[in-house]
């Protein structure tokens, strides 16, 4: 007897706004931690350990810099997904790529 595997897709419709949301509260706190140096103390203490622990552990898997392929995946995406015309793309694409 096969098995049925069903799935579920469901687009949550949010605001506009919320995914601006994250980008603002990052830039606020790092706008408050340059005016307050015991919140600046707080993040270096608390939160700054936990994320060079991650990052040292990724970057120890792979022999090139994280931060220029991450900008290299961002490029290609922004590129893709705010170009809707296919000839647009293509020409794109190929100036990149013939230099």
């Amino acid at each position: 007897m096969q098995k049925l595997k069903t799935t579920v897709k469901t687009k949550i419709n949010l605001p506009r706004w919320v995914k601006y949301l994250i980008p603002l509260v990052l830039l606020v706190f790092v706008f408050l931690c340059s005016r307050i140096p015991a919140l600046a103390e707080w993040y270096i203490q608390v939160f700054y350990p936990a994320i060079a622990t991650v990052l040292s552990w990724m970057n120890r898997w792979v022999s090139f810099s994280l931060l220029d392929a991450l900008m290299i995946v961002a490029m290609v995406l922004l590129l893709f997904t705010n170009l809707k015309d296919e000839t647009s793309r293509k020409f794109i694409v190929a100036e990149l790529l013939v230099g």
